[in-house]
């Protein structure tokens, strides 16, 4: 799978100055190979002889001999998530598997639902390209697979594009337009408000299904074509739409892209680059293309599921969606009277030549990483309560991150606390690729919100090579109350790795929740609640779901929903007003409307 650059390779030395001017020459014979190695020695010593041509490494090999240092935390020194220069998280938005919205996505969290499903004939003829037999050339043993419902339905007015523009567009352009939207009425953040501003966008993104069909037939190709199918447009069109003058740039590191897209944006926010952004991760599936090569390379699960650090674990299952996060310093929300979320804190490294082949996950690095993140944040790593994974259910890559991280947390934890639990959202959706670690993040957001944590699926017996009673680890198998720590908060981590070797972490803390003074009982004043949209059918569907929200037991208080209708959303031609003196008032007005 290449990606990047004009779809070619340089010459074997990597570039341009390398032997084939550029291009792929053909194969080198033993005396090029002998001269390339003496070539590359004269630059990396010895070391080129322990990992050279046919030097492969068991990735498990690492694990006996590993141990993880201890990080310097100065305990009178404030934490880095709580300093005004933190970044914090002020909307959220996104759709998943099972999820048309961030409010059913902890549906499907709460009710551990399983979303990975037949592979939907809309998408391809699932038995022309399966085959039972691994190693039948042009075919794949995979059957299931993690997608969204409506994914060929997008209302282009919303974001004035018209209808023979969007025609043309990649699927994941729509699905990130609609995310932003999600996230931004989440945070109450209107398109009058930020257009013109310098808000910058981070989109990962690593799949390009869409263009093998939209340049299959020349004659059907239009000036659209171009802006349908280019990855650089799925972060520049948000810009464009919203007219935004930050950073824009559509970032692929695989399956870290979406993380590593909120540690770029995150750092844009510390050295000034913008004042906001909107970054996050989205993923779609048109065509069984690469799930050929994957099965090839035993990536994928035979079984069709992610089976997340337990003994069964054969594989991943493919997923897609699209997730947002809105950010902002910690300061500036707090001046925006934003609603914050949480703060976060990220890191990002690669893991080099320190495994072979390119794809062997390095548990030296994934270990430097946390101890980077941490230490820099001045964060203690005791004070994490739960581990959002990466844990795509592979029999090497899950012991290598579970043992990286017990080798690391199990050294600051004290004798005889509780657990530390673990687990992966893949579970329920699929592997969402580049947006698999945004995916993370929203899932930890509402399990902080919720003060829940929750199940990960398809778990029984764990894998044997990974020791979970050392390092004081446990798998999350159930809903359970999720306990604050002193200060009235929760802390928790997202991991995510690509297959290239770049590797992304992020630490969350909850942001304290002010105590609401006034409830709905206290105070017979009537309010006024706006809903409005583009046309009657738009507002039929808006009212549908406002009245679903309205069920939602964590929904705010009548003068929250209030203000939120009148001055923090967008008004358009269609409108409904209710005039309620109660929650339950509204609600019984919107149903009969």
């Amino acid at each position: 799978m290449m990606q990047g650059g004009h779809g070619q390779m340089g010459g074997p030395m990597g570039g341009p100055g390398g032997p084939g001017g550029g291009q792929m020459g053909g194969f080198m014979d033993d005396e090029d190979s002998k001269a390339l190695m003496e070539e590359a020695r004269e630059w990396m010593g010895d070391k080129v002889d322990e990992m050279g041509p046919g030097k492969d490494v068991n990735p498990m090999d690492q694990l006996p001999q590993f141990k993880s240092r201890r990080i310097n935390i100065e305990p009178d020194k404030e934490s880095g998530l709580d300093l005004d220069n933190a970044i914090a998280i002020v909307g959220v938005g996104g759709k998943f598997p099972g999820a048309e919205t961030v409010d059913d996505f902890w549906r499907v969290l709460v009710n551990g639902e399983n979303h990975v499903v037949e592979i939907p004939p809309e998408r391809w003829n699932v038995e022309e390209y399966y085959s039972a037999d691994y190693d039948e050339p042009g075919k794949t043993y995979v059957r299931r697979g993690g997608f969204l419902s409506n994914f060929d339905e997008f209302d282009p007015k919303m974001f004035g594009i018209s209808e023979p523009e969007a025609a043309k567009m990649d699927p994941q352009q729509r699905y990130i337009l609609e995310c932003v939207h999600m996230a931004l009425e989440d945070g109450g953040l209107m398109r009058k408000d930020i257009q013109e501003t310098r808000t910058g966008v981070y989109i990962g993104v690593m799949n390009d299904d869409y263009k093998s069909s939209a340049t299959e037939d020349p004659a059907v190709a239009s000036n659209y074509t171009l802006t349908g199918t280019a990855p650089s447009i799925i972060a520049a069109r948000i810009s464009y739409v919203y007219n935004l003058l930050g950073p824009s740039m559509s970032i692929d590191t695989a399956c870290s892209s979406s993380l590593v897209a909120i540690h770029l944006a995150s750092q844009a926010l510390k050295s000034g680059d913008c004042t906001m952004a909107i970054c996050g991760g989205v993923n779609s599936i048109l065509y069984p293309d690469i799930l050929i090569p994957l099965s090839k390379a035993r990536m994928v699960s035979p079984i069709g599921q992610c089976q997340a650090f337990s003994d069964t674990a054969d594989g991943y299952i493919r997923g897609e969606g699209g997730g947002v996060i809105v950010l902002k310093t910690l300061k500036d929300a707090r001046a925006d009277g934003n609603k914050i979320w949480a703060t976060i804190a990220t890191g990002c490294n690669q893991d080099g030549r320190t495994m072979t082949p390119i794809t062997a996950p390095s548990i030296q690095m994934q270990t430097e990483l946390l101890q980077e993140v941490y230490e820099k944040n001045n964060v203690s790593p005791d004070l994490v309560q739960y581990i959002e994974a990466h844990g795509t259910g592979t029999p090497v890559g899950d012991p290598i991150e579970a043992n990286s991280l017990g080798e690391f947390f199990s050294q600051y934890r004290e004798e005889g606390k509780e657990a530390l639990r673990i687990g992966s959202v893949k579970t329920n959706i699929g592997h969402l690729e580049s947006a698999a670690g945004v995916a993370g993040i929203v899932k930890v957001l509402l399990m902080m919100k919720h003060g829940k944590t929750v199940r990960s699926l398809h778990f029984e017996r764990p894998n044997p090579k990974i020791d979970f009673p050392k390092y004081n680890m446990a798998v999350s198998i159930a809903v359970e109350d999720w306990p604050t720590l002193n200060d009235g908060t929760r802390m928790s981590c997202v991991n995510s790795f690509g297959f290239g070797g770049t590797n992304s972490h992020a630490i969350i803390k909850q942001f304290p929740l002010e105590d609401v003074q006034e409830t709905d009982d206290d105070t017979k004043d009537k309010y006024i609640v706006f809903l409005s949209a583009l046309d009657n059918g738009g507002l039929t569907n808006s009212l549908q779901h406002f009245i679903n929200c309205l069920k939602d037991t964590c929904v705010d208080s009548l003068k929250s929903i209030a203000y939120t209708s009148s001055c923090r959303r967008e008004h358009f031609k269609y409108r409904l007003a209710f005039v309620c003196e109660s929650k339950e008032d509204l609600r019984q007005k919107a149903e009969v409307n």
